[in-house]
């Protein structure tokens, strides 16, 4: 009886609904437990106002395990590396290696050198001590013996660190201006050294009132420190901050640290990062001996492009393969690293190493790959950019190119290992996932994404990618809900 009093005559025996009731039961059967366990990914009650993609491929035999909202466009944040790294193995190659020279514009005559010494940036991204035990002091110090071998004591000219190769644009389109301090939004350059990063440390006073200690591990005085923060007598309430002038490297320090306490350190990008560089080869020439008569620039006297060709190359240094520099790409998401192969891909195939040479390129390889051009928009390589734009059918068709590909072991291995290593290592710890998931992980604000292999009890491969965007509760909440639809994938496949 419906509330209002009225008698409704059960239909539940006529032979209609028999068959509708029917058609429900054997619809609810055919979704299987992959599916229904998944589904969570969508409609967990901790994505209540967000948007979620997933897509679930077997390799073997490419057939969907589950698939939502799978041709929806999403903002990849660094699951874009995923399209950069690819592109980079199949156009360049693993061993491509980036050779950085240094050139001399002048005559060698008794001991001094009547020019200008020029770094020529190439946009190798392994002049930093990720690759390098020292990173660039220990190459320019094989650069200054090497001078030294050649009898120079004395240059006349300026030391010149030329980073013209990519343009003039330092960040890409679409990137958080609030976020230019911070190392994961370094300075694009041709030439970069040192991950375009300094540490600073601030010390407390011995006692409340007295300024604080800070120190740069530059040590090339490249960074102008502005001291405004003060020893305090109680840890409530204080703490530091760092401000920068706009396009300087002018930093400002203010705020309070507690008496007593601990160091504090800050990781800081700087501004032009070729000039950086110059500085640095100064510094190391000078603790050799080598006089410098000129001052250092990242421009000099030439005001056109400079003309190589007619000058002679003293030092020179060879980058690691690429397919290690996707493992530090990939891996531990190195922004800077993945822009400055997408900017080579530019240079290499259009002689152009814009943002927008680099995306037609890139554009170019996804039709390669078989995957289809308008699922994909492209404004950078690392996924900073808010304006980049792809779907997970996208990054299922690459995942699976890619394990077809020739190159698949070295684009495996760059990927993060769910409880071992990378950017994956805290999570899926102790869980089925772990050392069976591989995959890129992509965050920012309200961003959460995860894109890569899983590798079955049984030893079949999936590709996988989960996108979540808009998603404003606690990260730590959606990680788990990602880790949980995982480790159930691995617990119910074959």
């Amino acid at each position: 009886m419906w509330p209002n009093g009225v008698y409704v005559k059960a239909n539940w025996y006529k032979p209609r609904t028999l068959i509708l009731i029917l058609c429900l039961f054997l619809l609810l059967s055919c979704t299987t437990p992959v599916q229904r366990s998944l589904e969570s990914l969508t409609e967990n009650r901790a994505l209540l106002g967000a948007q979620s993609g997933v897509a679930i491929k077997s390799l073997s035999d490419d057939a969907y395990a589950f698939r939502s909202n799978d041709e929806q466009f999403f903002i990849p944040a660094s699951n874009m590396k995923l399209f950069t790294t690819a592109a980079g193995l199949i156009l360049l190659g693993p061993e491509f290696r980036y050779t950085t020279s240094l050139y001399a514009d002048g005559e060698i005559r008794g001991g001094l050198l009547d020019g200008n010494l020029i770094i020529r940036g190439v946009g190798d991204p392994t002049l930093s001590g990720r690759f390098q035990a020292g990173g660039a002091a220990e190459i320019f110090s094989d650069w200054a013996e090497r001078l030294l071998g050649l009898g120079v004591t004395e240059i006349k000219g300026d030391i010149i660190g030329d980073g013209s190769l990519f343009g003039e644009a330092y960040l890409g389109a679409g990137w958080a201006w609030d976020d230019d301090l911070y190392c994961y939004s370094a300075q694009i350059s041709a030439l970069s050294i040192n991950d375009n990063c300094v540490a600073i440390s601030v010390r407390p006073g011995s006692a409340a009132g007295e300024t604080p200690f800070i120190t740069v591990d530059d040590g090339s005085g490249y960074i102008t420190i502005r001291n405004r923060a003060v020893t305090t007598s109680s840890a409530e309430g204080a703490s530091l901050r760092l401000s920068r002038e706009p396009a300087s490297n002018l930093l400002t320090v203010s705020g309070e640290i507690p008496a007593g306490a601990d160091f504090e350190q800050f990781f800081v990008t700087i501004h032009n990062p070729a000039l950086f560089a110059a500085a640095h080869l100064r510094r190391v020439l000078e603790s050799k001996g080598i006089v410098i008569g000129g001052t250092i620039s990242d421009r000099g006297p030439f005001s056109g492009p400079i003309v190589y060709e007619s000058m002679k190359i003293v030092a020179s240094y060879t980058s690691p393969p690429l397919r290690e520099v996707i493992g530090e790409i990939n891996k531990t998401s190195r922004n800077l690293y993945a822009e400055l192969l997408f900017r080579t891909l530019g240079n290499s195939f259009l002689g152009d190493g814009s943002a927008r040479a680099a995306a037609e390129v890139l554009k170019g390889a996804l039709v390669k790959m078989s995957v289809p051009p308008d699922s994909v928009v492209v404004y950078d390589g690392s996924g900073l950019s808010r304006m980049n734009l792809v779907t997970p059918a996208a990054l299922l068709a690459l995942l699976k190119y890619m394990y077809r590909h020739e190159h698949f072991s070295y684009f495996l291995d760059s990927l993060p290992i769910a409880g071992i290593d990378g950017t994956l290592r805290d999570r899926m710890r102790n869980t089925p996932a772990e050392g069976r998931v591989l995959a890129k992980t992509g965050s920012m604000t309200h961003v959460l994404n995860l894109s890569g292999y899983v590798r079955s009890r049984a030893g079949k491969m999936y590709a996988f990618s989960i996108l979540t965007n808009n998603y404003t509760g606690p990260v730590d909440a959606l990680k788990r809900v990602q880790d949980s639809a995982l480790v159930s994938l691995i617990n119910l496949l074959d």
